[in-house]
């Protein structure tokens, strides 16, 4: 009998370490994802924009091509989070409890041309089962758009 009450308890502490190992994992993977999502969604706008600036490092701003216009748009890193400001709207792209400790924009010319390449780096800190956890993200994007000149 104690046998099997040993082994009973041994094998519910294993499995109460299992899912709190699963729950943590669960919750890094989501934040990390969030993290992927918001630097996919900078990519997208960045591939179809045009005169790029990045004065600090900090904050990326061009023009996007949106409906017919070119219109201003913004990506920072402040207050722990990305945000983007775009048409008098301004918010983060990344969801409460996922922290940018730093980031930075690197704004490179392209082989003498007016393209742009933009490196994004981030290291981010996130909390999951009481803990924090760290991890470095980055991404290179150059625009996708092309200028005609009429002579």
């Amino acid at each position: 009998m104690t046998i099997f009450v040993t082994t009973l308890i041994l094998l519910s502490q294993i499995y109460v370490s299992a899912m709190r190992s699963e729950r943590v994992a669960y919750a890094l993977l989501q934040n990390e994802e969030a993290v992927r999502y918001a630097l996919d969604t900078m990519s997208k706008t960045i591939r179809m924009g045009k005169d790029f600036t990045s004065p600090d490092g900090t904050t990326l701003s061009f023009k996007y091509y949106y409906k017919g216009e070119w219109r201003p748009i913004i990506y920072s890193f402040e207050d722990n989070t990305i945000k983007r400001s775009f048409m008098d709207t301004t918010g983060p792209l990344l969801p409460e409890g996922t922290k940018i400790t730093s980031a930075s924009f690197d704004l490179q010319p392209w082989a003498n041309t007016s393209q742009a390449l933009i490196k994004i780096y981030a290291k981010v800190k996130t909390m999951a089962g009481g803990r924090e956890y760290g991890f470095d993200i980055q991404t290179a994007v150059t625009p996708r758009t092309v200028f005609l000149i009429n002579d």
